[in-house]
């Protein structure tokens, strides 16, 4: 595997405040770090609606992962954090429909 690493930024205001990349390549491949359901400017998308959260932080994870060069179809991991457990079926569906 190479030792060169890409580096892949989406605009949140919070990535160089944290010290963060939103994706890194390595090689064959990429690690995406916690992704929240932020606008551009830094303000949380869909709020109280986990459906609409998860498919914000697909848009983001996918811009990331075009932008070093992967595809969606490429994933064979996620994990979705919900802060009321009643909501797993509306958060566990934006995946099952976009990956």
């Amino acid at each position: 595997m190479s030792s060169r690493r890409q580096h892949v930024s989406t605009g949140s205001p919070f990535e160089p405040k944290v010290g963060i990349s939103r994706a890194v390549r390595a090689g064959i491949f990429i690690a995406v770090t916690g992704t929240a359901p932020l606008s551009p400017e830094g303000k949380t998308v869909a709020k109280g609606d986990a459906a609409g959260q998860a498919r914000r932080c697909l848009e983001i994870i996918q811009s990331a992962i075009e932008g070093l060069g992967g595809k969606l179809s490429d994933v064979i991991r996620t994990r979705i954090l919900l802060t009321r457990i009643e909501d797993w079926e509306r958060g566990r569906g934006g995946p099952r429909r976009v990956l």
